[in-house]
């Protein structure tokens, strides 16, 4: 490629990424914004649908201009069980004779973090624009939690000035923080994603200012009030295990010494989490089947119908928009009245706020065991690669990076049992952004002078 056709190509890519930013950050706010424009119905669609269309038409740009410098797009070796599974998708749809347009919408739901996904893999990065990324939200970071702090000291004012939702729920005497998000589930994420990501610098460039922020960050996690997300942050520091020369005695510590530093203040709180969490579903799951017994907490009612479906429904499951889904809930599915789903609370046709509660059953039931087994095999795919990557980084700022990257991708499975994690906005997008940056580090670097 000529010297000036290369230059305007990087500049290009240059800009894309600043639009990447803005976007990162609109996520974070989007369904805020949303709640506040609900008394103008059009502006609340334009806002609610607003990242859906930015990654079909980003990654329709990207395809453009790899087709104009006549490339391809690159190989990133989860292509084959991707299009597999996205043809087991459409082909269960096709059989079980769902609407289009329900299927349409759950199929851009199951692809728009493949989408950005790929629209980071095809951008030249380098640890110069890394910086800006991690700058950004670095200050984001800070500023959302700032705001969770004033959310947890008077929560009725802060969620009135801000237009957010109004409810406060209680657990264990404190209000679950949600800060600027409508729920603390995605408050309690956010803080576990900044605090492993931190931690991950901490282990990699060793600077303490890293270490007691991943701490700070965690305190976040905790003050949610959400097991997942609790549970989600020790998986991903756990796996720290797998790393050879950085698994040290050293740092082993250290990973001791954050979970004392985090566990211990909180025990009180994180024990009634967790023995609440057992109290609902884990006894229910024991006891399923005696006396006549059945589910009536929707999480366990889901897991268990789910494999019901799979296997009426064989090989391919009940289709798109079927089940445990956003569209299965918008469009009330006739699969909640034929497995007497329908009476449960929060599965109900009047109140289906739990349907899509879950990220695995809706696989499950959607796309059969086959598709299951792709999905997964895709999250595999992405994890060795995340390893391969950290292994021979030479470049101590990606190396930490994509360390933080395989940690939050460990911390999202833990989630994805309580929580459709890469359905979900802004969850979905940060998750794959972060594997495509991880993956256009190692493979679209843009050389720069004085790397460290």
């Amino acid at each position: 490629m000529p010297d000036g056709q290369q230059a305007r190509h990087h500049q290009l890519s240059d800009y894309f990424h600043y639009l990447l930013i803005v976007f990162g950050g609109f996520l974070l706010l989007q369904s805020l914004i949303a709640e506040n424009c609900k008394s103008w119905p059009l502006l609340y669609k334009c806002v609610k649908y607003a990242d859906e269309v930015f990654a079909i038409t980003g990654f329709l740009f990207v395809v453009i201009r790899q087709l104009a410098r006549r490339q391809i797009l690159p190989k990133t070796g989860i292509e084959w069980p991707l299009v597999l599974f996205l043809l087991v998708a459409i082909t269960s749809s096709v059989i079980a004779r769902v609407p289009l347009f329900i299927a349409a919408s759950q199929f851009i739901l199951y692809i728009k973090g493949f989408l950005l996904f790929y629209i980071f893999a095809n951008l030249s990065m380098n640890h110069v624009l890394l910086r800006k990324y991690i700058r950004f939200f670095s200050y984001v970071a800070f500023i959302i939690f700032a705001l969770g702090v004033v959310d947890f000291v008077v929560p009725r004012w802060f969620r009135a000035i801000t237009g957010n939702v109004a409810f406060i729920q209680y657990r264990a005497g404190i209000p679950s923080v949600k800060s600027v998000f409508i729920h603390p589930t995605v408050f309690g994420w956010f803080m576990s994603f900044i605090a492993l990501f931190v931690l991950a610098f901490f282990f990699v460039l060793g600077k303490w200012r890293y270490f007691f922020l991943s701490i700070l960050f965690s305190y976040g996690v905790v003050f949610s009030m959400r097991c997942k997300a609790i549970l989600g942050l020790l998986a991903g520091t756990g796996v720290f295990a797998g790393f050879g020369k950085l698994f040290n005695k050293k740092n082993i510590l250290f990973i001791v010494l954050f979970y004392l530093s985090v566990i211990v203040p909180n025990y009180n709180r994180i024990s009634y989490l967790f023995s609440s969490t057992v109290r609902t579903y884990g006894k229910e799951v024991w006891t399923y089947g005696e006396e006549g017994k059945s589910y009536k907490a929707a999480r366990n009612a889901l897991y268990f119908t789910s494999f019901k479906i799979a296997v009426d429904y064989l090989p391919l499951g009940a289709g798109l928009g079927r089940y445990g889904s956003w569209m299965s809930r918008v469009y009330y599915s006739p699969l909640y009245d034929e497995y007497e789903l329908s009476g449960i609370r929060g599965l109900s046709r009047d109140k289906p706020n739990f349907i899509n509660d879950t990220f695995w059953p809706m696989v499950l039931g959607e796309t059969g065991f086959v598709g299951i087994a792709l999905y997964a095999g895709i999250l595999i795919l992405f994890l060795k690669t995340l390893y391969k990557q950290i292994r021979i980084s030479k470049n101590k700022y990606v190396k930490a990076f994509q360390l933080g990257t395989f940690m939050i991708l460990i911390e999202s499975l833990a989630e994805s049992v309580a929580q459709p994690v890469y359905v979900s906005p802004p969850i979905v997008y940060f998750i794959f952004g972060s594997l495509g940056i991880s993956y256009s580090l190692t493979h679209c670097r843009k050389t720069v002078p004085a790397e460290i």
